[in-house]
């Protein structure tokens, strides 16, 4: 496994990275992992739950690259998303509530990405939403 992670690290574009933001975003993910692990026990467990599954269409901000395939992958830790298809600059997520908050923890997630990777976003655009 060390040796996957040397040659992946090798293997990367160069990349600008701020760390010390990396390193504060590591309790947001995290959380959303414990979150979104206790969201699904909840729901394995009480299967009666009312919800509203739907597929939503959300506009990405970052740029193709690292910063978009981590924000691709890191939704579906979320509670109650999943990345599902892409097209362009739009990203299509299946969520369990469309009626929960969903939409604020995408922006909190690409928002906190943009700060890790400061190329890969222009500011003006996610001062907009």
């Amino acid at each position: 496994m060390l040796c996957a992670l040397v040659v992946s690290i090798t293997l990367l574009p160069p990349v600008r990275l701020v760390w010390w933001r990396l390193a504060a975003f590591i309790p947001f993910f995290f959380w959303q992992s414990l979150k979104g692990g206790a969201k699904v026990a909840q729901l394995a467990f009480q299967p009666s739950m009312p919800l509203s599954p739907k597929l939503v269409e959300y506009h990405l901000h970052l740029s193709s690259g690292l910063a978009r395939v981590a924000m691709i992958n890191i939704i579906s830790i979320l509670p109650g998303t999943l990345s599902t298809k892409i097209n362009g600059d739009t990203l299509t997520i299946h969520v369990l509530d469309s009626q929960g908050d969903f939409l604020v923890a995408l922006q909190d997630l690409e928002r906190g990405l943009a700060q890790i990777f400061p190329n890969s976003v222009e500011p003006a655009l996610m001062e907009d939403e």
